[in-house]
């Protein structure tokens, strides 16, 4: 989902730059399912960024 492999996810994790909250449990990771929706989904009443145009 988010284009990463495996290995870049798990050293983003580690290196404390991975974009989601991560929940350690024991030796597993968990990423909140709500956090990844609301990257996947940006919320729709937000005005969308502005960007200038070249």
């Amino acid at each position: 989902m988010l284009n990463i492999d495996r290995t870049t996810g798990y050293r983003t994790i580690r290196d404390g730059t991975f974009p989601l909250p991560i929940i350690r449990v024991g030796r597993q990771l968990r990423i909140p399912t709500v956090a990844l929706l609301r990257l996947l989904e940006p919320d729709p009443a937000e005005p969308p960024a502005v960007t200038a145009l070249s």
